[in-house]
């Protein structure tokens, strides 16, 4: 559903979150912390997204709740995708921004 509206970057943004959110979230900070969970599966993905998307429409001279409202859209699509999302970012592995941006892209439409 939400894999129809994103393009571009916004895939490789949407691994970026999860890796974020897996790696230093989960593991280090939240140790898996099962009280914690609400926080890293449901609340920081649309953070992180909605962050992110903010200081890119300040940079660019956007409106800045048009950042918000698409970084919204693209921390929802992370966090609903999460385990495919993880999945593909793993088997990228050291591959170019391009190339993992696409195959995320293909496991996130192919997910309908």
């Amino acid at each position: 559903m939400f894999g129809e509206t994103l393009t571009g970057w916004d895939f490789l943004i949407a691994g970026l979150i999860v890796f974020f959110i897996e790696y230093p979230i989960k593991t280090w900070i939240c140790k898996g912390s099962e009280k914690l969970a609400w926080l890293y599966n449901k609340v920081l993905p649309v953070v992180l997204g909605v962050g992110v998307y903010i200081v890119m429409a300040l940079i660019q001279g956007t409106p800045w709740l048009n950042g918000a409202l698409h970084g919204g859209v693209v921390g929802l699509a992370s966090m609903g995708s999460y385990d495919l999302i993880l999945k593909t970012m793993k088997e990228q592995g050291n591959k170019s921004a391009k190339e993992t941006n696409e195959a995320v892209k293909k496991a996130i439409q192919g997910d309908k």
